[in-house]
């Protein structure tokens, strides 16, 4: 009996340590955090395929070399995230990345718009293009371990990219001309699953590091998601704090419905600069 006691007094006392270390650990962590700042676009690859879905694999379309359009070299985004207490929290993340470019096309490209109607542009069309998608994620966080310096958890969502192209395009026959507009619109949702940690080196200087993963077929859908980030954050006030990270993103989507057959696929690095507040 007493070695079984003499065993049990360290077993509580460390549980009443991790017990006491969490609390404080919750006390202390923000219901709040946002962040805002700018994504400093250094690298980006788009490709996109548009035909009908019985011409078979089709032409794909970089929007940069085909069209002449240029990304936007910094773009505005925003993070949120609500802790509804030690272990749960919500988080949301949104950005938009737009570009836009004026080309004549010195081939003809096989093209076609929202309804499914196929068309060509011819070569020697001078085409206005403007090319927006928006990013989206919204995902459920669990912290399945945590102290005073480290934070683990894992994470399940949705991530979304609303894509959209507008053409517009001057055909130059001779003595006249012909103009006409066309425009490609699809909302690519894919659900996500994460995991990330987070580590306090000193009460104002921490890093985290997050990776979303996800690949699915469904119905008319399939195709692959990745998000990397990785970051570090300055307090410089109780409830302003300094950031600066690099991120990069991968999407492979493929739309096939009854009369069009869509493809995109982007690649997207860059680093983020942002300031944050937690409350």
């Amino acid at each position: 009996m007493r070695n079984a006691m003499r065993l049990l007094v360290p077993v509580v006392a460390m549980l009443s340590a991790v017990l006491a270390t969490e609390s404080v650990w919750a006390k202390e962590m923000p219901r709040t955090k946002l962040s805002l700042g700018y994504f400093a676009v250094m690298k980006a690859d788009t490709y996109i395929l548009a035909t009908e879905r019985e011409a078979g694999a089709g032409v794909s379309v970089n929007p940069a070399d085909t069209f002449g359009t240029d990304l936007e070299q910094s773009v505005f985004r925003f993070d949120g995230k609500y802790r509804i207490n030690s272990e749960h929290a919500m988080s949301l993340t949104w950005y938009r990345i737009s570009s836009r470019g004026v080309n004549t096309l010195d081939q003809d490209v096989e093209w076609i718009d929202s309804d499914g109607n196929e068309y060509t542009i011819s070569a020697g069309a001078s085409v206005d293009t403007d090319l927006d998608y928006n990013i989206f994620k919204l995902s459920y966080l669990w912290s399945f371990y945590h102290n005073d310096k480290v934070e683990l958890y894992t994470s399940a969502g949705i991530h979304g990219t609303t894509f959209e192209v507008d053409l517009d395009v001057e055909n130059n026959v001779g003595a006249s001309s012909t103009q006409e507009a066309r425009r490609m619109s699809s909302t690519i949702p894919l659900p996500n699953f994460g995991l990330g940690v987070q580590y306090s080196i000193t009460p104002k200087l921490s890093w985290f590091l997050q990776a979303d993963l996800f690949a699915m077929r469904y119905e008319d859908w399939s195709g692959s998601f990745s998000d990397l980030q990785f970051a570090i954050e300055y307090q410089v006030l109780d409830y302003l704090g300094l950031g600066i990270g690099v991120g990069s993103t991968g999407l492979n989507i493929t739309e096939t419905t009854d009369t069009y057959r869509f493809a995109y696929e982007n690649k997207l690095s860059g680093v983020n600069f942002y300031l944050t507040s937690a409350f």
